[in-house]
């Protein structure tokens, strides 16, 4: 198989992944979002380099945006956390959540599983299927479940991203602007 044939697979199994994310649950995050004084993102090992870009995207549309790592910020109910993990079971993002929400954030998960344990520590859930369906359709994965896990999160956040953007009209040249101010 060479190399494009695997782009065209990948983008093919990215696409299955995306096309399930329930659309309620996508227009939720975006409003909490905006509706957000402060937004945090977490998340560990490659979740974690996904929440990461998905925070900095936020503070490039000059949202107050941050990633909650090691250093966990104090939180209240004016704050969002986006925990993004794959198996939901992950222990320093079920932590930053449980966290979170005690102290009165709202909790919104990325997961793959809606019956995770960290469904007991979020408000809300942005559910991505990785199975059966895509198995069924695609047959077998190219890449490992967690690894299309994290490449669909963070198409997806971008997407996120690029649709906030536009409902801030913000003019993509602003954006570069912006990153060169926060840089």
């Amino acid at each position: 198989m060479d190399i494009y044939k695997i782009n065209e697979d990948l983008i093919d199994e990215i696409h299955l992944v995306l096309e399930q994310i329930n659309k309620l649950e996508t227009k939720a995050l975006a409003s909490h979002i905006l509706k957000a004084k402060r937004i945090f993102a977490c998340g560990a090992g490659e979740s974690g380099v996904v929440a990461q870009g998905f925070a900095l995207r936020l503070l490039h549309l000059g949202l107050n945006a941050g990633f909650a790592g090691k250093k966990f910020p104090k939180m209240n109910a004016k704050d969002l956390l986006i925990a993004v993990s794959g198996s939901g079971e992950t222990k320093p993002t079920l932590d930053a959540a449980e966290k979170a929400k005690k102290s009165g954030a709202f909790v919104i998960a990325v997961t793959e599983s809606r019956h995770s344990s960290l469904r007991k520590h979020s408000n809300a859930i942005v559910e991505m299927k990785i199975k059966p369906r895509i198995k069924t359709l695609a047959g077998h994965l190219i890449v490992p479940e967690h690894v299309l896990f994290e490449q669909s999160a963070f198409v997806f956040l971008d997407a996120v991203c690029i649709y906030l953007r536009q409902k801030l009209r913000i003019a993509p040249e602003r954006l570069i602007k912006k990153k060169k101010k926060f840089d």
